[in-house]
């Protein structure tokens, strides 16, 4: 990408605008990038496998209910405000923000 055109050196990319830092290996990077998703998933699966199979009588023990009622009630309140497309808009001026200072030189 552009910041690996920065450097002299080859195998390197820009780091805050003035530091150039080794590129990691592809099989580092791919193994970090599996290791995420598959972390992702599993999560998102046993969060709905605990939701789905044992709902009622999780609901009713006093550790997990509560966290369950709130959990239920959060999601409502996040589909009822739209929250979606704001989370989106934010955290498309975030990295615009971030990229601004060391590609242009820009303050804000």
């Amino acid at each position: 990408g552009p910041e690996c055109q920065l450097c002299n050196a080859s195998n390197h990319y820009l780091v805050g605008g003035d530091a150039c830092k080794e590129c990691p290996t592809f099989g580092a990077a791919m193994g970090k990038l599996v290791g995420l998703a598959l972390g992702v998933c599993v999560a998102c699966g046993l969060a709905a496998w605990a939701y789905s199979v044992q709902r009622q009588s999780w609901r009713e023990k006093p550790c997990v209910g509560p966290s369950l009622r709130l959990a239920d009630r959060a999601a409502v309140y996040y589909v009822g405000i739209g929250a979606t497309a704001k989370i989106k808009i934010l955290i498309g001026f975030l990295q615009m923000a971030f990229v601004l200072i060391s590609t242009y030189s820009a303050r804000l």
